[in-house]
């Protein structure tokens, strides 16, 4: 299977992006890691990182021309 190195490159900047907002929102519920006051900023910024990311990974895998 031959894959472009910009979709390659999309596809894994996606999964990366997937992995952190996933953990951001894990995070989010263990109250050890993050002070009290600071802890909604990592739930909001947690679900436009995940759109983002899922938007390069369907980029990288749908969008690219085959041969």
């Amino acid at each position: 299977m031959k894959i472009k190195f910009k979709a390659f490159t999309s596809i894994l900047v996606g999964m990366t992006l997937i992995g952190l907002s996933i953990g951001f929102l894990i995070g989010y519920f263990i109250p050890d890691i993050v002070p009290e006051n600071q802890k909604a900023y990592w739930i909001y910024i947690a679900a436009p990182i995940l759109g983002i990311g899922s938007g390069l990974v369907m980029y990288g895998a749908l969008f690219e021309e085959r041969d």
